[in-house]
Order: C-alpha cells, then sequence, then structure tokens
C-alpha cells in the first residue's frame, strides 16, 4: 500500500512538470491535459493544484485558476511565495487590482528579490492609474538587474492570448523599463 501511494505521488509530479514543459513550449491543450492528470492522481498535493492554475491562468481560464489557488492555500496555509505571486496575477487579469497589489506586496515584503513580482506589481500598478508608484517599483527593478529588457523578459511568457504580453509590455515600458 505505501508503495502504491508514493508511486502515485511521485507519477503525479512527474505529469505536473511534464505539463509546465508544455507550458513553456506552448502545448496548450497538453499543459492543461498533464497538469489535470497530476492533480487527479494526487488530489491534496497543494503545488501541483497550483502548477494547474498557473497553467489555467496562462490559457485564459482565470476565474478558474484562481479558485485553484484557493483550495491549495486550504491544503497548504502556509505557502512559498509563488502562491501568493499567482493570486497577484490572476487578480491583475481579473481587473480587480487593490487584491493584486495586496498579494504582489505581501509577496515582496518577505522576497524583494523576487522581480517577477515586481514586475506584475509594476504592470497592476500602470493599469490602476498608479504610475509613479509603478515608476518606482522600475527604479527597484533597474537597481536588482541592471541589465534587465522588457524584451528579454517577456520573450519566453507562456501566455495564450498574446494581447496579455502586448498589455505587460506597454505596462512596463510606461514604467520606464526598457
Amino acid at each position: 500500500m505505501k508503495l502504491t501511494f508514493l508511486y502515485l505521488f511521485l507519477y503525479s509530479d512527474a505529469h505536473a512538470v511534464l505539463g509546465l514543459v508544455y507550458l513553456v513550449t506552448r502545448q496548450w491543450d497538453k499543459a492543461v491535459e498533464e497538469c489535470e492528470l497530476a492533480v487527479s492522481l494526487n488530489p491534496n498535493s497543494a503545488d501541483n493544484i497550483v502548477n494547474l492554475a498557473m497553467v489555467f491562468r496562462a490559457v485564459g481560464r482565470v476565474e478558474e485558476a484562481l479558485a485553484l489557488l484557493n483550495k491549495a492555500v486550504r491544503l497548504n496555509p502556509m505557502p512559498p511565495d509563488w502562491y501568493p505571486h499567482e493570486f497577484g496575477s490572476c487578480y491583475r487579469l481579473m481587473g480587480r487590482y487593490d487584491e493584486a497589489i495586496a498579494m504582489l506586496k505581501r509577496v515582496l515584503d518577505r522576497n524583494p528579490d523576487y522581480l517577477n513580482s515586481r514586475l506584475n506589481l509594476i504592470a497592476t500598478y500602470v493599469t490602476s492609474g498608479k504610475e509613479e508608484a509603478a515608476r518606482a517599483e522600475a527604479v527597484e527593478v533597474l537597481r536588482q538587474s541592471p541589465d534587465f529588457s522588457v524584451e528579454r523578459f517577456l520573450k519566453d511568457f507562456p501566455y495564450k492570448d498574446q494581447r496579455i504580453l502586448v498589455s505587460l509590455k506597454e505596462c512596463l515600458l510606461k514604467a520606464g523599463l526598457k
């Protein structure tokens, strides 16, 4: 019995990793399929649930992603920083800017070098009309990473809807990043 549980646990993680590989290679349907399989094999794996949420967010199923994130936090009430980062991403995409800002600031309070959260915060500030705050965050990005490039950062960003990437790029440029 223990061996079967361990096998399913490891097998589910392998499917989650494969799903993320499909995500970054923009094989959207396969990414969803593999991450859903990972969760079905181990429905109590908060990490695999968040992986599925990331895939759902990337393919435009943001409300479903948010529901999964809430489930993951119930399973892991002391989550790593990438969980609240995902909440922030979903909230931004849903236009729930105050919630996005609060969640992303929470990540940055714990981990000031979490570049993706800082960039997400910049985009949220710009989109919500708080451009001065966005510019202040952009200064911090350049302090942390003087050779930062918007083009290089977004090159491999996996969003099915390319308008999201265009908007993200515009926000980062508007905040003063190059």
